[in-house]
């Protein structure tokens, strides 16, 4: 039979055995615990770093659409007046041939009804991009009906708001709106036959190409922006934007 003194020892090894083994346990599990937080930081950081730059992302695209709108702006202010007189008033037939660039999905207001506001507004003396998305905002249920506004379930028309707006115009993009603008004035224009031989000197269809510098407009290098524009009948078809104005 062992001793008292060896079965002292046994079981001390025993309890010091149990205790690496619960310390190892623990260790582990402390171990576990600190990837597992280690892990949850970095996925955290990760989404955070995403929704940082989904945030920078979205914030460059509405600077992006709030420049491509306020260009479109500068050339449906210059054509407003050309605009009402080339459509005798009807300002929504101007824009019925415009490519709508909005998916078909989710379009609440039709892209004629917007851009009729837009210049209804201009013709009331709203120059800057927000006096004329506050004036749409307010205008009467005579103006929305006459701009083709749609209608709620009670029959009211209903104003696009100034998002939608300033979303739409920054997505057409002025080159292209100004193309289309261009487009129906020149359709506009009447021009009658030239007969040969004439009698004596008598007036030609012509076209007359002018550049000139855009007022208030600047390049993203601070220089000034010029335009060379061609002209009918007093009625701008078509412009280009230029390096400089030359002689």
């Amino acid at each position: 039979m062992p001793s008292p003194a060896d079965a002292a020892e046994t079981v001390i090894a025993e309890a010091e055995e149990i205790v690496r083994r619960a310390a190892a346990r623990e260790k582990a599990r402390q171990q576990r615990t600190a990837r597992k937080e280690q892990q949850a930081r970095r996925r955290q950081e990760e989404r955070a770093r995403d929704a940082a730059g989904q945030r920078a992302q979205r914030r460059a695209e509405q600077q992006r659409l709030l420049a491509e709108a306020d260009e479109v702006r500068e050339v449906l202010l210059s054509r407003a007046g050309e605009l009402r007189e080339a459509s005798g008033g009807s300002v929504a037939d101007c824009f019925a041939s415009v490519p709508d660039p909005r998916d078909r999905r989710g379009r609440r207001h039709s892209l004629p009804s917007i851009l009729t506001l837009v210049v209804t507004a201009m013709l009331h003396g709203k120059a800057k991009l927000a006096d004329i998305t506050a004036w749409i905002a307010h205008a009467g249920q005579d103006i929305l009906a006459a701009a083709g506004a749609r209608t709620d379930a009670g029959g009211m028309r209903i104003a696009p708001c100034g998002k939608t707006v300033t979303r739409l115009l920054g997505m057409l993009g002025a080159q292209s709106l100004a193309g289309a603008v261009a487009r129906y004035l020149c359709a506009a224009v009447p021009a009658g036959p030239v007969t040969f031989p004439v009698a004596g000197p008598v007036l030609q269809p012509q076209l007359a190409c002018d550049g000139k510098e855009s007022r208030g407009a600047v390049r993203p290098d601070g220089t000034s922006l010029f335009l060379l524009s061609a002209a009918t009948g007093g009625i701008v078809l078509a412009d280009r934007e230029i390096p400089a104005k030359t002689n």
